[in-house]
C-alpha cells in the first residue's frame, strides 16, 4: 500500500511539474524584417533588414532571442524578381537561441 501511495504522489508531482514548464509561441524568421522597439517579430513596429547587397547577420534578431555568430544575408531579385528580397548567403549561419526574460537592473 505504501508503494502505491508513493507512486501516486510521484505521478501527481510530475503532473504539476509538467503543467508548470515553460512554453513558447512559434515565431517565423523570414530575414525580411527585424524586431522593432517591442523586441517581437511580426508586430507593427518591425523594421526592414539592411538594404545592402551583403550584410553580416549578427545581432539584428537579438531582441527576439536569436544571435548569430556567423552568416550573412543578401538582397537581390532572385526567385520572383523582387529586388528587395533578403535571403541567406552561402555562408552557413550559426545562431544561438536564448530566452527573452527581462531582468531587473539594480
Amino acid at each position: 500500500m505504501t508503494s502505491i501511495i508513493s507512486c501516486l504522489k510521484l505521478a501527481i508531482a510530475s503532473t504539476i511539474l509538467a503543467a508548470a514548464t515553460a512554453s513558447a509561441a512559434a515565431i517565423t524568421i523570414d530575414f525580411e524584417t527585424m524586431p522593432g522597439a517591442d523586441g517581437k517579430l511580426g508586430t507593427a513596429d518591425d523594421t526592414p533588414m539592411a538594404d545592402n547587397f551583403v550584410v553580416p547577420i549578427t545581432d539584428q534578431l537579438t531582441p527576439a532571442g536569436i544571435t548569430f555568430s556567423q552568416g550573412s544575408i543578401m538582397r537581390w531579385d532572385f526567385f520572383d524578381g523582387n529586388p528587395r528580397n533578403h535571403f541567406l548567403s552561402s555562408t552557413s549561419p550559426i545562431g544561438a537561441f536564448s530566452s527573452r526574460k527581462p531582468r531587473a537592473v539594480r
